[in-house]
């Protein structure tokens, strides 16, 4: 339980909360609006947004723990998974690899 408090105390809300709704309510409504095409979400959400997302989350979680980087490949994977077609579940993989990398090469270690 003194777990689980330390580590409800020591999140980064900020992180988790922009993880869950780019990754979960932006993919959701990105795959089913008709004004937005598979070219437009493919090419601006999934690769700029998402990946700039990505760097972010790799640059704000430098002094944190490797955990905060699953957050949204998570809750992308989620969202990719119940709304979106099939080949938008291997970007979860991406986005992981980009934040890692990030967070990686910007830590002081």
């Amino acid at each position: 339980m003194k777990k689980l408090k330390q580590w409800w105390q020591k999140a980064d809300w900020t992180v988790i909360i922009t993880s869950l709704i780019m990754g979960i309510v932006v993919t959701g409504l990105a795959a089913k609006l008709a004004f937005i095409s598979r070219v437009m979400m493919v090419g601006i959400l999934l690769l700029i947004v998402n990946s700039l997302l990505s760097i972010w989350l790799g640059k704000r979680s430098v002094n944190r723990s490797w955990g905060m980087l699953l957050w949204f490949p998570g809750a992308f994977l989620i969202g990719a998974y119940n709304f979106a077609p099939r080949y938008m579940w291997p970007f979860a993989l991406v986005y992981l690899g980009i934040s890692y990398l990030t967070w990686s090469m910007t830590r002081a270690d």
